[in-house]
């Protein structure tokens, strides 16, 4: 976590309080940090900025969930335009999926302002992964067809009529259609296959399992 090197335009900072989300199943007391302003300085990047190192909480598991920055003093007038209203900067990796919504308030500690608290968020989006699979049966430039099936990811499955002893092409086409990447994905393809008195008709599963390993 970074404050860019114009903090102090802002006002005096007191104090930073970082807490973390505990790993799942595991119970406990609230993990916190407290870091005063006068031990940040004495680490500042070569930028002339503030960094929070949480190397530990990342190797035990824990997720920053809350930051709180309580000043002594807020200067008036504080905007990008001007230069004087500091950035907080999160680095970290978007290792879960869906929306992870980013909530900040603002609240004046003074007893005349207490109804006056500010507040934003944003909301952080991670597409899940999705392997799509579709099948094709070629024969003698017929037309394959599909029929339900309630088990496939689309509902469907391809269905072809296969004379006794002939040759046919099956065609499965395996794609990642989202944004994120699929890691560590083994595809396993079952072919089965109905068999009739005077023919046999293939049925093939258009979205085949996938298995992460």
């Amino acid at each position: 976590m970074t404050i860019s090197s114009n903090y102090a335009k802002s006002g005096k900072i007191e104090s930073i309080k970082l807490t973390a989300f505990l790993p799942d199943g595991v119970s406990g007391p609230e993990q916190v940090k407290i870091v005063s302003l006068e031990e940040l300085e004495k680490s500042k990047n070569s930028a002339g900025e503030l960094e929070v190192d949480l190397s530990d909480w990342k190797e035990r598991g824990l997720y920053l969930s809350n930051i709180e920055l309580t000043y002594n003093d807020l200067e008036r007038d504080l905007s990008a335009e001007q230069s004087n209203a500091p950035e907080l900067r999160i680095y970290g990796t978007s290792d879960w999926f869906d929306d992870l919504t980013a909530k900040m308030t603002v609240t004046p500690q003074h007893e005349l302002m207490q109804d006056q608290a500010k507040f934003a968020s944003v909301a952080f989006h991670v597409d899940r992964p999705g392997l799509s699979v579709n099948t094709h049966i070629y024969y003698n430039d017929q037309k394959e067809s599909t029929r339900a099936a309630s088990g496939n990811t689309d509902g469907n499955e391809t269905i072809f009529g296969v004379p006794y002893d002939r040759d046919f092409l099956l065609r499965a086409e395996f794609a990642n259609e989202t944004i994120s990447v699929l890691d560590d994905t083994q595809i396993i393809a079952k072919v089965p296959y109905e068999k009739q008195e005077k023919h046999e008709l293939v049925s093939i599963p258009r979205n085949c399992e996938f298995i992460r390993i």
